[in-house]
This record gives C-alpha cells, structure tokens and sequence, in this order.
C-alpha cells in the first residue's frame, strides 16, 4: 500500500513537472511590457511616477530570470504585474501632466481677467 502511494506520488510529481516545463515562455508578454516601460518612460514617468516605474522594471527583471530558469507560469505572472505597474505609472503621469496643465491654464486666465479689468486706480489718475 505504502508502494503505490509513493508510486502515486512519484507520478503525481512527474505529472506537474511535466506539466509546468510545456507552458510557453510568454515572449510576446515580455516584449509588451518592456515596450510598456519605454512608453513610460518616454512620457516622463521617471519623474512623475517613479516608484510604479521602477517596480515595473523590476517586476520586468525578475520575469526574464524566471523565464531563464524555465519557470514561464511565474514568469507570465511577473509580466502581467510589470504590465500592470506600467499602466499605472503611465496614467500617474498623464493624471500630473494634465493637472499642471490645469493649473498653468488658470494662471493664464487670471491674468487674462486681471488684464481685462479696468483698473479704477489707474482711471482716477487721468480723470484729474
């Protein structure tokens, strides 16, 4: 009885083994998130969103060493996270870029009012 447990076991062993080695390694994924990362990057987001931009790197990272130890369901895992983040860090960015432009707007209509205004002050001046 202990034998085919073990036997069983043994199988059930060799049955996930094999089964983990016939995932694919996610290339495709990999590629989306590095060019994710380069998005990021290119928007600003080393500023405006560093920390999310840097686990996105590092999930990235970590992703392609599971990947050289043939461990593609973590790896797939990884890269979904550095997908994710990236996103994240993309839209922080775009959410600050908007914001600032929002705000230099507004800056740009106050003048625009305060230039529009008649200035009583200055027409009491030439009044006398």
């Amino acid at each position: 009885m202990i034998k085919i447990l073990s036997s069983m076991a043994l199988l059930s062993l060799f049955a996930i083994t094999t089964a983990c080695s016939s995932v694919k390694p996610p290339n495709s994924l990999a590629t989306q998130a590095r060019e994710r990362i380069i998005q990021a990057e290119s928007i600003g987001a080393d500023q405006e969103a560093p920390l999310e931009l840097r686990e996105a790197s590092q999930y990235l990272s970590d992703a392609e060493a599971s990947m050289q130890r043939n461990r593609h369901e973590e790896a797939q895992l990884l890269l979904e996270k550095s997908l994710i983040t990236s996103e994240l860090a993309i839209a922080r960015t775009n959410s600050q870029k908007a914001q600032q432009a929002a705000a230099q707007i507004e800056k740009d209509l106050d003048l625009l009012r305060r230039e529009s205004t008649p200035n009583t002050q200055s027409n009491s001046t030439f009044e006398n």
